[in-house]
């Protein structure tokens, strides 16, 4: 009933954005609060290796998850469990970073 309406059941989102080195993420939006872990999917825009995903929110690491090899012809796939989820205080960014950039 709320899709027909256009809001979500807490009526609050959170922007999913595609940071550095990621061409675009899916979905772009996350409901306030979850009922299950969201499952985040995203490409990279050119070949990585030995690589972080790092998803962060108002400059928190939310999860830095290491990675050999990335291509822009594969899907990357993680989840972010409900817990943080739900207690998010802005939008989210996703961003891959060689492993000696170390921001």
């Amino acid at each position: 009933m709320y899709l027909q309406k256009g809001q979500t059941p807490s009526g609050h989102i959170h922007k999913v954005i595609a940071g550095d080195n990621v061409s675009y993420v899916v979905p772009s939006r996350l409901d306030e609060y979850l009922e299950e872990d969201a499952t985040i999917k995203f490409r990279v825009q050119k070949p990585q290796q030995n690589s972080y995903i790092i998803c962060t929110s108002k400059g928190k690491v939310l999860r830095k998850i290491y990675k050999a090899h990335l291509l822009p012809s594969e899907m990357e796939t993680f989840k972010l469990p409900k817990d943080i989820a739900n207690s998010l205080q802005g939008d989210i960014s996703i961003r891959v970073e060689s492993r000696g950039e170390g921001k």
